[in-house]
């Protein structure tokens, strides 16, 4: 089940032409939000229903791996 999960997940957030990602009007500028609704009818094991996912970035000044250790360790993930 986790490795389905993975995999779903994966593949409503890649960036390919099969996910038209639209951006929400008011949100243009630095805070750049977009959504994609996916609807599930036919995939093996999963119910039917509609997802809607929605995205954005923000920009850390830190280094990769500072930010990669710092989500890494379950302890420090609860810090603000």
């Amino acid at each position: 089940m986790a490795d389905r999960m993975m995999r779903t997940f994966c593949s409503d957030i890649n960036a390919s032409t099969i996910n038209p990602w639209m951006q929400i009007p008011s949100f243009y500028g630095p805070t750049d939000v977009r959504y994609i609704v996916k609807n599930n009818n036919s995939e093996t094991g999963t119910p039917p229903g509609t997802s809607v996912i929605f995205t954005t970035s923000v920009w850390i000044h830190v280094s990769p791996s500072r930010l990669f250790n710092f989500l890494r360790h379950e302890s420090s993930r609860k810090k603000v």
